[in-house]
């Protein structure tokens, strides 16, 4: 709520009369603001002046702190007053005070840092870099460079910002500093090279904070330097173990065709199973897929992992023997009376097609994948395996010319197929 001008100045009154009426016996003491005080209702004052502020009445606060320093001569006092003042926006009254002040107090660092910062919000950026560069000379500080800086920034002068920004990283090295001078090196100075390198650095000696290290990803990404963005996330994954991170490396090894080395990290971190188990199909690594896919079942109950479990373990086994053939028919029956899915359907009704199990049986399961997607010439070829399974020979060579003319005959089983559908269809001809 605003403050009604009136009801403050009514409470100024009350305040100074109260001050006035207390008893001026009493010895004094240090003031709770700086010490000794120098008049008797000192402290009241600056809690007064700061009640006001805490309440938002920056004004109010500003007059009390201005009597404080008409009375004390206190240079904190006139800092103070001059603080609200910018913090209203009112920065040619802040200008006004702080020049008179720095008549009496030159050398105040302080008063100085202050001027060049209402300079700095007046546009006047020349004059905020005379009291800087003052303050600069008085004292070494980092924050006094990085101000300058900032300046030199604000009217595009990038190898004079780059300069003091690696000044005051050199006197206090920190992620803020470092970040700002790589920013400048990398987009402005076409220094890309010396930027990472900066960052790299200071990533490497004092640890890869997030501020750092994924300015160091952006860079890296931006130049396309794969193993350096690699390199960043395994850092950012082993400090903060956040899965976003370890997803990148993930990414990153898929990427460069590193799949032995994704499924190890994959393996090491159980940080997503189902990517797991999709490289290992990709890899062929049929036995830990089986695993992972019986593990995945037992843990969600989803049918999917129990159908690709049985075609894994069926992939991996090097001897097909009837009690594997009967386990895997097993659990893909159980899985398709209640998930149709195309695939499922054609992989057991195959088996049952080239095992000589149940060959009709094996049609009608192709058959029905088929009716799914009828244009897979994977499930062509195992229906005309199945019709030529049953001498029809016929049948089967016009899916076979089909498969061909999609698939050619790189596949040695989609080669035999057509082989021995030929033969077939020579024989019957004579």
């Amino acid at each position: 709520m605003p403050w009604n001008n009136k009801i403050v100045s009514l409470i100024l009154i009350i305040i100074f009369s109260f001050f006035t009426g207390c008893s001026l016996k009493q010895p004094q003491k240090e003031s709770k603001y700086c010490c000794p005080k120098l008049f008797e209702d000192e402290d009241r004052f600056i809690m007064t002046a700061l009640y006001f502020k805490q309440l938002g009445a920056y004004r109010d606060s500003a007059k009390l702190f201005n009597i404080l320093y008409k009375k004390t001569k206190r240079v904190e006092y006139k800092i103070e007053e001059i603080k609200n003042y910018i913090i209203i926006r009112d920065y040619e009254k802040a200008k006004r005070e702080s020049l008179k002040a720095l008549k009496e107090h030159p050398n105040n660092l302080k008063l100085l840092r202050l001027t060049a910062v209402i300079f700095f919000h007046l546009k006047n950026l020349k004059k905020a870099q005379e009291y800087i560069q003052k303050a600069i000379k008085m004292a070494d500080k980092p924050q006094d460079y990085e101000f300058l800086a900032s300046l030199y920034l604000a009217q595009k002068k990038y190898e004079l910002a780059l300069k003091y920004y690696q000044s005051a990283y050199t006197i206090k090295p920190n992620d803020k500093t470092v970040d700002q001078m790589a920013t400048i090196m990398f987009l402005y100075l076409d220094k890309k090279n010396e930027a990472i390198a900066y960052l790299e650095t200071h990533s490497r000696m004092y640890g890869c904070s997030k501020k750092v290290c994924q300015k160091l990803v952006s860079f890296y990404g931006a130049i396309n330097d794969i193993d350096g963005l690699l390199s960043v996330y395994k850092r950012l994954y082993e400090k903060f173990k956040e899965d976003s991170y370890g997803f990148k490396i993930a990414e990153i090894y898929i990427y460069k065709k590193e799949y032995d080395k994704a499924i190890n990290f994959l393996e090491e971190t159980r940080l997503d199973d189902e990517l797991l188990l999709e490289l290992y199909k990709m890899t062929k690594t049929y036995d830990k897929a089986a695993q992972l896919a019986n593990r995945l079942y037992i843990k969600t109950g989803d049918l999917n992992y129990l159908a690709q479990n049985a075609i894994f373990e069926f992939e991996s086994s090097k001897i097909k023997d009837e009690k594997l053939l009967k386990d895997v028919s097993y659990k893909i029956e159980k899985v398709i009376k209640s998930v149709k899915n195309s695939l499922y359907l054609n992989y057991l009704g195959y088996l049952y097609i080239d095992f000589d199990i149940d060959i009709d049986r094996g049609i009608e399961l192709v058959k029905e994948a088929l009716k799914q997607n009828p244009e897979s010439p994977f499930y062509q070829d195992s229906l005309a395996w199945g019709y030529y399974k049953k001498g029809r020979c016929k049948e089967a060579w016009e899916l076979m010319e089909k498969v061909v003319k999609k698939l050619g005959l790189k596949d040695e089983e989609v080669k035999l197929h057509y082989q021995k559908i030929k033969d077939c269809i020579e024989k019957g001809e004579r």
